[in-house]
């Protein structure tokens, strides 16, 4: 539970803050969140980003550059993002929370059933942090960072990109979180990339099955084989190993038919 909150005045004062044992807040539908795991503990302090206004969305350079403060509606609304993009964004199940919730704050609370994650990996997007240093995101999630974010550089597409969303009921927490990138090279498909949430205790990338795809073998049978999901309330391990096979090879069928039709 929060027992106090300030707002920070600058982006220094935050990082200030934070280094103090200060949490980033950004919209704030992750702190108090029970499934929130970053930390381990409970969240008491935090500081308020609110006022340093780092959301918007504008191109540059040929690329989309998204700040940390984005709402998930702002971003499912823009037609300056990939929409696989703003279709991860509208998977959040009410308008209510996508007003709230910001990109960074999805990517700081790292969670492996986010539906941003996984397209932001897929499209190779890479981040700015307050020191100014450039990093994939990848990266920043692998180094298990709480370097304040400010902004998020998004590439132009290569290729086709699909973002995947499965759940047993419209506001139930998914079962499958996941995209794929594919691009090709006259009729032969040269690249795909597949990252898969909700099968592992963060999003991970699926390089056998991205080797399948290239090798135009059963993906759905290699997904099977790659991951090892846990059981819970949601389904049974084989129940989710299923259906993110199902789902998965879906979407690279549909991406394969979308890229060469």
């Amino acid at each position: 539970m929060i027992k106090e909150f300030i707002n920070a005045v600058s982006v220094g004062h935050a990082v200030e803050m934070g280094k103090r044992g200060y949490v980033f807040l950004a919209g704030g539908t992750q702190v108090n969140s029970t499934p929130f795991r970053k930390w381990n503990r409970p969240v008491e302090r935090v500081i308020s980003l609110y006022h340093l206004k780092l959301g918007g969305i504008r191109t540059q350079d040929g690329n989309t550059v998204v700040g940390a403060m984005t709402t998930l509606q702002d971003i499912a609304d823009s037609g300056l993002v990939p929409n696989a993009l703003r279709k991860a964004a509208s998977f959040i199940p009410t308008r209510s929370v996508r007003n709230i919730a910001t990109i960074g704050g999805n990517v700081g609370a790292d969670r492996t059933d986010s539906y941003i994650i996984p397209v932001l990996l897929a499209l190779g997007t890479r981040l700015k942090n307050a020191a100014g240093a450039e990093m994939s995101v990848e990266t920043y999630l692998q180094r298990n960072s709480e370097d304040l974010i400010l902004e998020f550089i998004v590439p132009p597409l290569k290729g086709v990109c699909a973002a995947v969303k499965e759940s047993r009921s419209y506001m139930a927490n998914p079962v499958v979180t996941a995209a794929v990138r594919l691009a090709a090279e006259g009729n032969k498909i040269t690249e795909a990339a597949v990252y898969a949430g909700s099968v592992a205790d963060r999003v991970v990338k699926l390089p056998t099955v991205e080797q399948a795809i290239l090798d135009g073998m059963d993906v759905e049978q290699a997904v099977k084989e790659s991951i090892h999901p846990q059981g819970s309330i949601l389904g049974s391990a084989d129940f989710k190993r299923y259906l993110n096979a199902v789902k998965i090879a879906d979407a690279v069928e549909k991406c394969g038919k979308e890229m060469f039709s």
